[in-house]
């Protein structure tokens, strides 16, 4: 089986959303230079952001995590400690806070321009999954109110959909926060209108994606999110749900199981030297088996001590195509 792909939800997409209510493109003109705000909804002036950087996909991003999990295996699970939350979400939080700021700029730029009563932000992530729908939403409001003065209402907005290539879940919110005291008496209308248009529009969006064969498909479901650096994995692993009624023993890995399930291991293969040469020619990855079988075991050795009670390890000897399980632990021999 193969997983559905989905069309990425576009800001074509919410055009649709504002005209159903009865607004409007703040320009169509795109030669103006000046910032503008995206929409005009009666009295109120609305900036649309659209998150889709995924902050593993950025080198400098990777060595600030890399720095904050040290390796103590080759596996390492990016689930930060009440200690490691703060930098973590700083880390993590910038394509945010640099979108919410510039919002915050638009609006006031066009609030005053059109004389609006209300500034309205919203921002959809539709993209940025290693952070979860909570910890997205808690980011974008500290931001929103701690570096940002023109946005009155912020709207947080997500299609979050998930696949293990049988079971399909779909996840959307679309909540409003006030951020800046305003006392404009119809702001409760225009944002009740937004959600209404939002919730019809999205019911349309995922029953086209059921049916429609004609779609360019580029967006995956959520997965498992990883980096690998110096022959370690460091993995955010993604959780939406109950239990699979379909994988007896599991879903696989790459979609589900909670974090606190998962099981660690390193598997280290003992070689005599003349297994060693032939794993050497016959693996992709021969980094892992160092530049020698000396240098191999010395690095066995050497490790061993730090990972232990760490992982569960396994250790066994290839004799030529067969792995044979060696009961006797550590110093090798």
């Amino acid at each position: 089986m193969d997983y559905l792909n989905f069309i990425p939800f576009r800001e074509d997409d919410f055009d649709e959303i504002i005209i159903n209510v009865g607004g409007k493109r703040y320009t169509d003109n795109i030669k103006i230079q000046e910032p503008n705000c995206d929409y005009i909804l009666d009295n109120a002036v609305i900036e649309l952001k659209i998150i889709e950087e995924e902050p593993l996909d950025k080198k400098q991003k990777q060595k600030k995590l890399i720095e904050l999990f040290p390796a103590i295996a080759e596996t390492v699970i990016l689930k930060p400690s009440e200690q490691q939350k703060y930098d973590y979400y700083r880390i993590l939080e910038s394509p945010i806070k640099s979108s919410l700021k510039k919002a915050s700029k638009q609006l006031n730029v066009s609030a005053k321009k059109i004389n609006a009563k209300l500034k309205i932000a919203i921002i959809i992530n539709n993209g940025l999954y290693m952070v979860s729908q909570n910890e997205f939403s808690d980011i974008a409001i500290n931001r929103a109110k701690n570096d940002t003065s023109g946005i009155d209402i912020l709207i947080i907005a997500s299609i979050h959909y998930y696949s293990d290539k049988f079971d399909m879940r779909i996840m959307t919110e679309f909540k409003d926060y006030e951020i800046k005291r305003n006392n404009y008496l119809n702001k409760k209308q225009i944002i009740q209108k937004l959600r209404n248009s939002w919730n019809n529009r999205i019911k349309d969006y995922i029953s086209s994606q059921m049916i429609d064969t004609n779609f360019n498909r580029t967006k995956e479901p959520i997965k498992d999110l990883y980096f690998e650096s110096d022959g370690i994995r460091y993995i955010k692993p993604i959780i939406w749900g109950e239990k699979s009624q379909f994988y007896k023993n599991g879903r696989p890995r790459e979609d589900s199981t909670k974090e606190n399930d998962i099981p660690i291991i390193l598997i280290v293969p003992v070689f005599n030297k003349e297994s060693y040469i032939y794993a050497k020619k016959n693996i992709r990855d021969k980094f892992i088996l160092k530049d020698s079988f000396e240098n191999y075991i010395a690095f066995i050795k050497n490790n061993q001590p730090k990972l232990e009670n760490k992982i569960v390890l396994y250790i066994c000897r290839i004799k030529y195509k067969r792995f044979e399980i060696i009961e006797k632990p550590f110093p090798y021999e």
